[in-house]
């Protein structure tokens, strides 16, 4: 198998994202967080990765139940369970590790609690032999209305719906085809806390032989739980391989988002897909800025225009879109952008091997993050894990990468300018300058503005496999220093000379705070002696405000220092982590 390409001729792989669990603080215990399938298919199983970035103990209770609603209980089984996770550690566990060796072949899907909003976690599905595997967020976000973005007969989609409510819904099914006719309708009963799982022409038999897409909408009236109750995922292959996409909510629609990695030529392929789920057209800018080792362009901007019909799909190779000539290895990102007065459109890549080996699918990212976790890495010996990042900002971004154990211990940091419109992808080796050997552990990117991030995990073996997810994080919204900070959206709190800010992620205060960031000429620090010099001073109201989870303050160093002079970063709180 070829080389899949992170910067020019680099190969990256698969891992899944890290997700908040849930956005906001609720009671504890009530942070609850569902992940749709207990396995992909009848022989496949399920890891789950959970990361608790804060600095004291939290718990998660999983709960598996079968598509009945019904708690799943028999010999060899233990359910619910409760984990602990010790403060900044990761848990990365088989499904039966936690269940017990009962849960194997069946059929479900977990519904998680956490003590605090701050836990993150993704899941992998794959076979014994790691001929397919792919994964994505445990998800926090429900719906009344999903789209299952891929239809088609050469590949056909195994979709997983789950009814997350304590009654019994109605899911009106339809399926349209690329031109955006309707294929055929049916209705599905989703029992109270149950689901269906199958392929999409069990539900609608005409649904084989055409490409298109398919959509549940809960009937359940107005002012019912079941209003906002529903998620779900689909998978599909190509000869060896699967590629995962989640079904997606009506928060998926975007007027504007990102793809930060695309990759074409020399044994690759990759295809856009938009889908207008909306009764009139939409006329999509899409653009592509590309860099090639051909002699026949360098880095360049190409853009498109497409008018997807009604109810329509894109589904659309990008060399075909951008007519790429020849086979040479081509790598980039691609933007897409409604035009006029409309409401956005739902979008995905997915790309893998010509030879049909490799596949992953990747959904389009609205907006930048400026706190970004990832729940997983391997890298050394045969797997190896890579990270692709996107400043579109018209400003430099200061990036923060640090990479941690299973026990919270760092492992790894590196601190770079991701100049304005640059695009940057390195395996971790090459991020952190070194041989890089671990698996299991987190990563941890923290950025002065917000950038778009993809991270990727794979195999080395020649019977490799491919996985792409888009990076779940917060975009911490600037403001001045000495204002109150929500303790459920965190904030980018920066002082009044703007020459020192301090990145707060959600949850990592206990209730609203007051922070103010001061430079040393308006400070009165004490307890420095001569030979040391304050920067930046973080002052919290009430003081001894401790941060749950690290904080990263930056600062400019615009002061000359006489030689041997330290420099030590004072903060309010010891957890706040020094850059």
């Amino acid at each position: 198998m070829p080389s899949f390409p992170l910067a020019n001729i680099r190969a990256p792989i698969l891992l899944c994202a890290a997700l908040v669990v849930a956005a906001a603080p609720l009671l504890e215990g009530q942070n609850k967080s569902y992940l749709p399938v207990l396995q992909a298919t009848d022989a496949g199983d399920l890891g789950i990765a959970l990361v608790n970035p804060t600095i004291t103990d939290a718990s998660v209770t999983l709960t598996a139940r079968s598509y009945s609603g019904a708690a799943i209980q028999k010999d060899g089984v233990t359910n619910p369970v409760t984990l602990t996770l010790p403060a900044s550690s990761q848990k990365a566990l088989l499904a039966a590790e936690i269940f017990g060796n009962g849960i194997s072949g069946q059929r479900g899907w977990v519904e998680l609690s956490a003590s605090t909003p701050a836990v993150k976690g993704c899941f992998m599905i794959f076979d014994s032999g790691l001929s397919y595997i792919d994964g994505s967020e445990i998800s926090s976000k429900l719906s009344r209305r999903l789209i299952f973005p891929k239809v088609s007969s050469s590949s056909p989609a195994r979709v997983a719906i789950v009814n997350t409510a304590q009654n019994v819904v109605q899911g009106s099914i339809s399926v349209y085809e690329d031109g955006g006719g309707l294929v055929g309708t049916t209705v599905l009963t989703l029992p109270a806390l149950g689901g269906f799982t199958g392929m999409v022409n069990e539900l609608v038999p005409s649904s084989a032989g055409f490409e298109g897409y398919l959509v549940v909408e809960s009937q359940t009236g107005p002012g019912s739980e079941g209003l906002e109750s529903l998620l779900g995922f689909e998978t599909y292959r190509n000869r060896s391989d699967i590629a995962l996409i989640r079904a997606f909510p009506e928060a998926a629609r975007q007027r504007t988002a990102h793809l930060a990695q695309l990759v074409s030529g020399s044994g690759y392929s990759t295809t856009l897909t938009l889908l207008n789920d909306r009764g009139y057209s939409q006329t999509i800018r899409i653009t592509a800025q590309l860099q090639s080792n051909s002699q026949l362009y360098g880095p360049k901007l190409v853009g498109v225009e497409r008018i997807i019909p009604p109810n329509g799909r894109l589904h659309e190779p990008v060399e075909q879109m951008f007519a790429l000539q020849g086979n040479s290895l081509t790598t980039g990102y691609i933007r897409y952008e409604t035009q006029g007065d409309t409401p956005g459109v739902f979008g995905y890549l997915d790309y893998g091997t010509t030879d049909g080996v490799a596949l992953a699918a990747v959904e389009g990212q609205g907006q930048g993050y400026s706190d970004i976790f990832f729940s997983q890495l391997a890298e050394g010996s045969v797997y190896y894990t890579g990270i692709a990042l996107l400043n579109l900002n018209t400003q430099p971004a200061t990036v923060t990468l640090e990479m941690f154990d299973r026990t919270g211990g760092r492992t790894g940091s590196t601190i770079f300018t991701l100049a304005a419109g640059e695009r940057r992808s390195r395996l971790l080796s090459e991020f952190f300058q070194r041989a890089v050997d671990q698996t299991g552990g987190y990563i941890r990117i923290t950025s002065t503005r917000p950038i778009f991030a993809l991270e990727v995990l794979g195999s080395r073996t020649t019977s490799g496999f491919l996985v792409n997810v888009s990076a779940q994080g917060v975009n911490l919204i600037p403001q001045v220093s000495g204002f109150i900070v929500k303790a459920s959206a965190g904030a980018d709190v920066i002082s009044q000379d703007g020459a020192a800010s301090i990145l707060i992620p959600p949850n990592a205060l206990t209730a609203d705070t007051p922070i103010s960031v001061v430079r040393s000429e308006s400070a009165a620090v004490q307890g420095l002696s001569a030979d040391q010099r304050s920067i930046s001073v973080v002052e919290t109201t009430p003081a001894g405000t401790r941060l749950q989870i690290p904080a990263r303050l930056t600062f400019s160093l615009d002061a000359q220092l006489p030689p041997g002079m330290r420099v030590p970063l004072l903060a309010a709180d010891r957890s706040v982590r020094d850059n």
